[in-house]
């Protein structure tokens, strides 16, 4: 009877406050190991949105990388393509080095991937797209101090 009454009160607890943007990240991952593709992308734009809303840059990199790595695994290059030139483009807003070098790292996985996979895409563009953000990922200096 005690265990239950525990049970309720945690879910309730629980339930009255929002998952913060690591949590939903976590949720994404268990979805996308079992290859529940489309509950992993709903989890991890949930978790951009909340680091979005807290002003993390890093939290939103990471969860828009997240979606960009189900996007390509699916085959929809341009949306990857959107998702990782958006993580890209909060860089400059990442102060710790650390994370910084992550996000260039796990961006620059996603676009060589993608100009791997591109080459048989109908969409012509994405392959130059893609190198072009790989040319830009090149410059940035986290890369350079290693």
């Amino acid at each position: 009877m005690m265990a239950s009454v525990l049970f309720v009160a945690a879910a309730a607890l629980i339930s009255s406050r929002a998952l913060t943007g690591d949590e939903l990240l976590k949720i994404g991952d268990l979805h996308e190991v079992q290859n529940h593709f489309h509950e992993a992308l709903s989890y991890y734009e949930r978790a951009v949105v909340a680091f979005r809303a807290k002003r993390q840059a890093d939290g939103e990199a990471s969860a828009l990388l997240k979606v960009a790595g189900i996007y390509e695994r699916q085959g929809k290059l341009r949306d990857a393509y959107t998702a990782v030139t958006e993580a890209a483009a909060l860089l400059p807003k990442i102060r710790e080095a650390r994370r910084r070098g992550a996000i260039v790292l796990d961006a620059s996985k996603i676009a060589k991937e993608g100009v791997a996979l591109s080459r048989a895409n109908p969409d012509p563009g994405v392959e130059a797209d893609f190198r072009r953000l790989l040319a830009v990922l090149e410059q940035e200096p986290s890369r350079k101090s290693r």
